[in-house]
């Protein structure tokens, strides 16, 4: 039996304070298996003298090894593959209620996102972009597909940006070589968590590199290193993680920055208008140079 068998379980002879500490557990296995006792008491609103009774009425000897449950639990859960193999196979996911699901699902994920998004957070991430030298995007996966959006809208309003490629067997001198002090990189990252974006955060912190996380949990493997994370609500009926109320946040943070660099924007804007003048200059010259006959 497993711990969330092991709590589900004994859940209806707990004490209520137990319970909320069970309902948490259940609600957010991912977060709860990587935060220190203090984080965890904190976050269920009990004493490190609860939780550690309750850990004992789970049969586990220490809170670590309750960690160690939950992350062994987490590494069996079904893939993305098998999940989404379960939902195709499902009787009750006819073509019409899959679709209302999902619109459902994604209005639902903007709408929780953006109830327990922290002003001061995007404040923050604003901040820091603005006053770095280079904004480096990593992200691995399906998170991969907020990097163009990011990259592009970025780049719009003056932001020197780049990826910053964790798949390359040489990323680790990448990163050596090419993130400055000055840098700052976003992660974007949602379950599961690839090993090369887990180093790839610890080892920016221990460089002091500002890292923005985008992200479906304040707590994880990846936001524990981040200087600011942006959770955001990832739910859906038939694939892993659902993007809609991530991209949702970019859109806004980069709107956000639009407005508090409008006079570097718009400086930008009109340095490249003047260059997109010019190239059309060019063309125009060099054609009625090849159309111009020959003596």
């Amino acid at each position: 039996m497993n711990v969330i068998e092991t709590i589900q379980t004994q859940y209806p002879s707990m004490s209520k304070v137990q319970q909320r500490i069970s309902d948490y557990i259940l609600a957010n296995p991912e977060s709860a298996c990587f935060q220190s006792l203090k984080e965890f008491s904190l976050s269920v609103n009990a004493s490190q003298v609860s939780v550690l009774r309750f850990v004992r009425c789970l049969g586990f000897s220490s809170y670590v090894e309750l960690k160690k449950g939950l992350q062994s639990f987490i590494r069996r859960r079904v893939s993305p593959g098998e999940e989404l193999s379960k939902a195709l196979q499902s009787q009750e996911n006819t073509r019409e209620s899959m679709v209302e699901q999902v619109l459902q699902m994604d209005l639902d994920n903007i709408q929780k996102t953006f109830q327990a998004l922290d002003m001061e957070d995007l404040d923050r991430v604003a901040d820091i972009l603005k006053h770095c030298t280079t904004v480096h995007l990593a992200a691995q996966g399906g998170s991969r597909s907020l990097l163009p959006f990011l990259f592009i809208r970025l780049n719009s309003i003056g932001i020197h940006v780049q990826y910053f490629d964790v798949e390359s067997s040489i990323f680790p001198t990448n990163l050596n070589a090419n993130i400055r002090p000055t840098d700052a990189v976003i992660i974007v990252s949602f379950p599961k968590h690839n090993r090369q974006i887990i180093f790839l955060a610890e080892q920016l912190e221990k460089r002091g590199i500002p890292i923005v996380c985008i992200t479906d949990r304040r707590v994880s493997e990846v936001a524990n290193h981040a200087t600011v994370s942006l959770p955001c609500v990832a739910d859906t009926p038939l694939y892993y993680n659902s993007y809609a109320a991530a991209m949702v946040v970019a859109n806004v943070l980069v709107s956000l920055l639009a407005i508090e660099s409008k006079e570097k924007a718009s400086e930008f804007l009109r340095e490249m208008d003047e260059l997109k003048h010019q190239y059309k200059a060019f063309n125009i010259s060099r054609d009625n140079r090849r159309n111009r006959p020959k003596s």
